[in-house]
Protein backbone atom coordinates (compact mmCIF):
# COMPACT_ATOMS: atom_id res chain seq x y z
CA UNK A 1 0.00 0.00 0.00
CA UNK A 2 2.82 2.76 1.10
CA UNK A 3 4.88 1.63 -1.81
CA UNK A 4 2.15 2.33 -4.25
CA UNK A 5 1.65 5.10 -2.72
CA UNK A 6 5.19 6.34 -3.40
CA UNK A 7 5.60 4.65 -6.56
CA UNK A 8 2.60 6.89 -7.85
CA UNK A 9 3.72 10.39 -5.91
CA UNK A 10 6.87 9.69 -8.36
CA UNK A 11 5.42 9.36 -11.51
CA UNK A 12 4.48 12.74 -11.54
CA UNK A 13 7.66 13.65 -10.27
CA UNK A 14 9.02 11.93 -13.86
CA UNK A 15 7.35 14.37 -15.58
CA UNK A 16 9.15 17.47 -13.29
CA UNK A 17 12.49 15.82 -13.91
CA UNK A 18 12.47 15.58 -17.56
CA UNK A 19 11.16 19.31 -18.11
CA UNK A 20 14.19 20.17 -15.80
CA UNK A 21 15.90 18.23 -17.99
CA UNK A 22 15.23 19.96 -21.29
CA UNK A 23 15.65 23.12 -19.33
CA UNK A 24 19.22 22.21 -18.19
CA UNK A 25 19.97 21.05 -21.49
CA UNK A 26 19.30 24.36 -23.14
CA UNK A 27 21.25 26.13 -20.03
CA UNK A 28 24.42 23.79 -20.90
CA UNK A 29 24.08 24.96 -24.64
CA UNK A 30 24.43 28.73 -23.86
CA UNK A 31 26.66 28.66 -21.02
CA UNK A 32 29.80 29.38 -23.39
CA UNK A 33 28.36 32.48 -24.67
CA UNK A 34 26.69 32.93 -20.99
CA UNK A 35 30.07 32.82 -19.63
CA UNK A 36 31.43 35.36 -22.29
CA UNK A 37 29.37 37.92 -22.04
CA UNK A 38 29.25 37.76 -18.12
CA UNK A 39 33.40 37.80 -18.42
CA UNK A 40 32.86 41.01 -20.63
CA UNK A 41 30.10 42.65 -18.31
CA UNK A 42 32.69 42.28 -15.14
CA UNK A 43 36.02 43.43 -16.64
CA UNK A 44 34.33 46.27 -18.43
CA UNK A 45 30.63 47.56 -17.79
CA UNK A 46 31.27 48.20 -14.07
CA UNK A 47 31.89 52.44 -14.32
CA UNK A 48 29.00 53.07 -16.78
CA UNK A 49 25.12 53.72 -16.79
CA UNK A 50 22.39 50.93 -17.64
CA UNK A 51 21.78 52.38 -20.60
CA UNK A 52 25.43 51.97 -22.22
CA UNK A 53 25.80 48.52 -20.46
CA UNK A 54 22.37 47.47 -21.86
CA UNK A 55 23.64 48.63 -25.71
CA UNK A 56 27.33 47.14 -25.31
CA UNK A 57 25.32 44.05 -24.29
CA UNK A 58 23.38 44.00 -27.19
CA UNK A 59 26.16 44.53 -30.01
CA UNK A 60 28.31 41.89 -27.89
CA UNK A 61 25.17 39.27 -28.36
CA UNK A 62 25.07 40.40 -31.76
CA UNK A 63 28.71 39.68 -32.35
CA UNK A 64 27.86 35.94 -30.85
CA UNK A 65 25.43 35.40 -32.83
CA UNK A 66 27.27 35.85 -35.69
CA UNK A 67 30.29 34.09 -34.98
CA UNK A 68 28.21 31.38 -34.00
CA UNK A 69 28.60 31.48 -30.18
CA UNK A 70 25.45 29.69 -28.49
CA UNK A 71 24.13 32.43 -25.83
CA UNK A 72 20.99 33.10 -24.16
CA UNK A 73 18.21 34.87 -26.20
CA UNK A 74 17.84 37.34 -22.99
CA UNK A 75 21.39 37.63 -21.16
CA UNK A 76 21.03 38.43 -16.70
CA UNK A 77 24.20 38.50 -15.16
CA UNK A 78 22.21 37.86 -12.10
CA UNK A 79 21.08 34.43 -13.83
CA UNK A 80 24.51 33.62 -14.87
CA UNK A 81 26.65 34.45 -11.90
CA UNK A 82 24.46 35.49 -9.31
CA UNK A 83 22.75 33.38 -6.34
CA UNK A 84 19.72 34.22 -4.77
CA UNK A 85 19.89 32.95 -1.58
CA UNK A 86 23.51 35.66 -1.51
CA UNK A 87 21.27 38.25 -3.05
CA UNK A 88 18.77 38.08 -0.85
CA UNK A 89 20.63 38.60 1.68
CA UNK A 90 22.69 41.54 0.48
CA UNK A 91 18.93 42.87 -0.09
CA UNK A 92 18.42 41.94 3.95
CA UNK A 93 21.81 44.41 4.28
CA UNK A 94 20.59 47.09 2.57
CA UNK A 95 21.31 46.22 -1.11
CA UNK A 96 18.31 48.08 -3.14
CA UNK A 97 16.58 45.41 -5.27
CA UNK A 98 17.06 46.36 -8.91
CA UNK A 99 19.19 44.74 -11.76
CA UNK A 100 20.82 47.61 -11.81
CA UNK A 101 22.28 47.19 -8.26
CA UNK A 102 22.20 43.68 -8.05
CA UNK A 103 24.37 43.49 -11.01
CA UNK A 104 27.14 45.92 -9.46
CA UNK A 105 26.76 43.72 -6.25
CA UNK A 106 27.98 41.15 -8.30
CA UNK A 107 30.71 42.58 -10.17
CA UNK A 108 31.99 44.00 -6.65
CA UNK A 109 31.97 40.38 -5.47
CA UNK A 110 33.39 39.35 -8.64
CA UNK A 111 36.23 41.52 -9.41
CA UNK A 112 39.20 41.06 -7.66
CA UNK A 113 40.72 44.41 -7.74
CA UNK A 114 39.02 47.33 -6.49
CA UNK A 115 36.07 48.22 -7.95
CA UNK A 116 35.23 51.67 -8.93
CA UNK A 117 31.40 52.70 -7.86
CA UNK A 118 30.20 56.37 -8.83
CA UNK A 119 27.54 56.74 -6.19
CA UNK A 120 25.32 59.81 -5.76
CA UNK A 121 22.96 58.61 -3.44
CA UNK A 122 24.93 56.80 -1.25
CA UNK A 123 23.11 53.63 -1.18
CA UNK A 124 26.56 51.41 -2.22
CA UNK A 125 28.44 52.90 0.23
CA UNK A 126 25.79 51.84 2.94
CA UNK A 127 25.36 48.80 1.85
CA UNK A 128 29.49 48.10 1.90
CA UNK A 129 29.48 49.29 5.31
CA UNK A 130 26.81 47.19 6.66
CA UNK A 131 28.21 44.09 4.45
CA UNK A 132 32.03 44.59 5.59
CA UNK A 133 31.36 44.84 9.19
CA UNK A 134 30.83 41.01 9.44
CA UNK A 135 33.42 40.21 6.56
CA UNK A 136 35.94 43.18 6.28
CA UNK A 137 36.00 45.74 9.28
CA UNK A 138 38.92 47.59 7.85
CA UNK A 139 37.05 49.01 4.47
CA UNK A 140 38.61 52.37 2.73
CA UNK A 141 36.05 54.54 1.55
CA UNK A 142 37.19 57.49 0.05
CA UNK A 143 34.41 60.00 -0.98
CA UNK A 144 34.78 63.02 -3.68
CA UNK A 145 33.56 66.56 -2.05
Amino acid sequence: MRAEKLIGGLGGEKIRWTEVGVELGKVYVDLIGDVLLASGYVAYLGAVTISYRETLLHEWMSLCKEKQIPCSPVFKLSTVLGNPVTIRDWVIDGLPNDSFSVDNAIIISSSRRWPLLIDPQGQANKWIKVRNTYFCPRVLICLIS
